[in-house]
């Protein structure tokens, strides 16, 4: 048994932060004959999956849940999130070749074609859109889909790079302007639609309008997407309002 100062220092964290943990419901401690916090082997193998978890950004909300699921999902859980950060590690190692080779070819050691200057940060869009959403899009379109998508991501020129980063940017603002206004333009939501169906089209193997529907759904259903929209047009109603104009328009 370990008392609240010894867990504490064991995981790195503040007696603070313990006494929180069990305020919420997320380790449970005993309590000595002088009244004391004592906490088992059991509590401590939960302290790290706690920690894990906060490490993988979910909610403490969040948590709770992720702890009560059978042991074998926890472990397809983990085994998830350690994909994840070797898909990162890859990442920042494409980025770190690529960065050495772009020095050496701005002291002209080298010659660098202008599609290998753009190879790293490309690849680097695709591992951290993996990361972040893969698992849920392979589930809902499939691994073929995913990676011809990918592929054709990676064909797009230089010139059509800068249009998909522009695209991302303008259905955001349209979207706030669209809010702002109360919904009432069907013109600038005819706008929002179509920008998010060319976006999707620069990457998609072919387009559907089923397909495209199903997404704006999962706008809405993933926080993550939730999120994306929120940061990106400034309001919380953003994930909402882009999927109700992909169910009207996407015909």
């Amino acid at each position: 048994m370990l008392t609240v100062s010894e867990l504490a220092k064991l995981a790195g964290v503040s007696t603070r932060t313990l006494r929180f943990y069990e305020q919420k419901g997320l380790i449970k401690s005993s309590r000595s004959s002088g009244n004391y916090r004592l906490y088992d082997q059991a509590n401590v193998d939960r302290l790290q999956q706690i920690l894990f978890f906060k490490y993988f950004d979910f909610g403490l909300s969040e948590i709770r849940q992720l702890l009560n699921l059978p042991e074998e999902e926890q472990l397809t859980l983990l085994a998830g999130q350690r994909n994840k950060i070797i898909m990162r590690q890859q990442q920042l190692q494409t980025i770190l070749t690529s960065l050495d080779e772009t020095l050496k070819w701005r002291k002209g050691e080298i010659e660098m074609t202008n599609e290998e200057k753009f190879e790293a940060l490309k690849q680097e869009k695709l591992v951290e859109n993996e990361a972040r959403y893969g698992q849920e899009i392979r589930e809902k379109y499939g691994e073929e889909t995913v990676a011809a998508s990918n592929q054709k991501f990676q064909n797009l020129t230089e010139e059509q790079m800068k249009r998909f980063d522009e695209i991302q940017v303008e259905i955001g603002q349209k979207l706030q302007e669209y809010i702002t206004g109360g919904k009432d333009s069907e013109d600038l939501a005819r706008q929002i639609f179509t920008l998010h169906k060319e976006f999707l089209q620069m990457t998609w193997p072919s387009y559907s309008a089923e397909a495209h529907r199903g997404l704006g759904e999962m706008y809405v259903a993933d926080p993550r997407f939730r999120k994306y929209y929120q940061d990106a047009a400034g309001n919380l109603d953003a994930a909402t309002t882009l999927n109700e104009i992909i169910q009207k328009y996407a015909k």
